[in-house]
């Protein structure tokens, strides 16, 4: 039985898609979730481990802490090929590196590409990171890539890892929905007030759209994009029904104010979420791109698809798997 633990000196770094994704692809992988329960916690021994998708049954699940995971995995594990274990980026990597050697498992290190610490052949960052995972680190995956540095990342980065003597290492590039957060996050993020339909914010937002920034007819500015949420005064039905004519998943209105009427009696026929917020479109806009979402929105079942789409048709699929197998 292989066991794999993928860890991260920080996190939200896509390590739980890619764990689920490569489980789904080998058919038969048991992908594993290690958390802190209080979200923060630093300490190997307050992790708990359960199942990625726990059983509908609950005598079937288990959450359990380090000591008494190593039956519970070799129970859980006896039917698959191989076992994938989504870390927590805690303490920089220290936890994840503690808990992959009490699990005795090998360790994939993934890392958020960053073009400051990345660029121009720099290993000192991905050297400083993989070697507190000591000789258990077989593999590092760079996520995330935009696509106009994959050929950079290919024909420099990879080489420059292997000739400082690291671990194997590959690329995946970025896609708008790996990264999209959902509207929910977003909701939060601002404190906005949900108006409607609160039960439409796990949507995902691949795309924020701003009102009034374009100067073309408002069915060609929104048509451009099917998935989006529409960012706009609440007082401008002239921007709201165009957006909600081509696709709209959500509104956010600024000003403090909910829809008027006659573009309330189209939300409810569309049945999507409409979120007031106090301040105006720009201060809000402001909010949105200050980095605070990071462009890593938390995991979302659509999500699994898409990478298993993208590790598929692409050369990584047989590497990653190579390597799991």
């Amino acid at each position: 039985m292989r066991r794999i633990y993928l860890g991260s000196t920080e996190p939200r770094v896509g390590k739980t898609v890619i764990a689920s994704a490569l489980a789904h692809l080998a058919g038969d992988g048991a992908a594993f979730q290690a958390t802190a329960p209080h979200g923060n916690s630093a300490e190997p021994d307050d992790i708990r481990l359960f199942p990625a998708e726990p059983a509908d049954d609950a005598s079937q699940r288990f959450h359990t802490n380090v000591d008494a995971a190593r039956s519970a995995l070799s129970s859980a594990e006896s039917e698959a090929s191989f076992s994938i274990i989504d870390g927590t980026g805690l303490d920089g990597g220290g936890v994840d590196a503690a808990v992959a050697e009490a699990l005795d498992a090998e360790l994939f290190l993934i890392l958020w590409y960053d073009e400051h610490s990345m660029g121009e052949g720099d290993v000192s960052g991905i050297r400083a990171a993989a070697e507190q995972f000591g000789d258990r680190l077989s593999c590092i995956i760079i996520n995330a890539v935009p696509e106009l540095r994959m050929h950079y990342v290919e024909t420099t980065l990879l080489l420059a890892i292997m000739d400082a003597g690291l671990p194997a290492a590959i690329a995946l590039k970025q896609d708008r929905t790996l990264s999209a957060p959902t509207m929910r996050e977003i909701v939060e993020h601002l404190e906005a007030d949900v108006v409607a339909y609160p039960e439409g914010l796990d949507v995902l937002v691949p795309r924020v759209m701003v009102g009034a920034l374009a100067l073309d007819g408002g069915i060609y500015y929104y048509g451009q994009a099917d998935e989006k949420i529409v960012l706009t005064r609440w007082d401008r039905p002239d921007l709201q029904m165009p957006a909600m004519a081509t696709g709209c998943q959500g509104l956010i209105l600024t000003g403090g104010q909910g829809p008027i009427p006659y573009v309330q009696n189209r939300v409810d026929e569309l049945r999507i979420p409409v979120a007031v917020v106090p301040g105006g479109t720009i201060a809000t806009a402001t909010r949105l791109s200050d980095g605070a979402l990071g462009g890593r929105g938390q995991m979302h079942p659509d999500k699994l698809a898409v990478m298993a789409s993208c590790l598929e048709s692409t050369s990584l699929a047989q590497e990653l798997l190579a390597v799991s197998a």
